[in-house]
């Protein structure tokens, strides 16, 4: 429980509950809230929204964070580029 992955490959949504969904993207992010087992179900169905909302917190700032850091890289490159000129 709380650990967050991140992968390639498409992510199958209805995993967890056993169900055949059709396969969705390149790429995951993938985040476990609770544990599995008998009556899966009714376990998910008890999972505390603020687990969820936490990790969904953690894996937004962690996206933020790179975007910003990969777009302040290429802004200095081009600042860089445009001042020798």
């Amino acid at each position: 429980m709380g650990c967050i992955s991140v992968g390639q490959g498409p992510i199958k949504p209805g995993a967890g509950l056993k169900k055949e969904l059709p396969a969705v993207g390149d790429m995951h992010i993938t985040g476990v809230v609770n544990t599995g087992g008998f009556m899966d179900f009714l376990v998910l169905q008890s999972t505390r929204l603020s687990v969820v909302m936490k990790m969904a917190d953690v894996i937004a700032r962690g996206l933020h964070m790179a975007f910003n850091e990969s777009s302040s890289v290429s802004f200095r490159d081009t600042l860089s580029l445009t001042q020798t000129n």
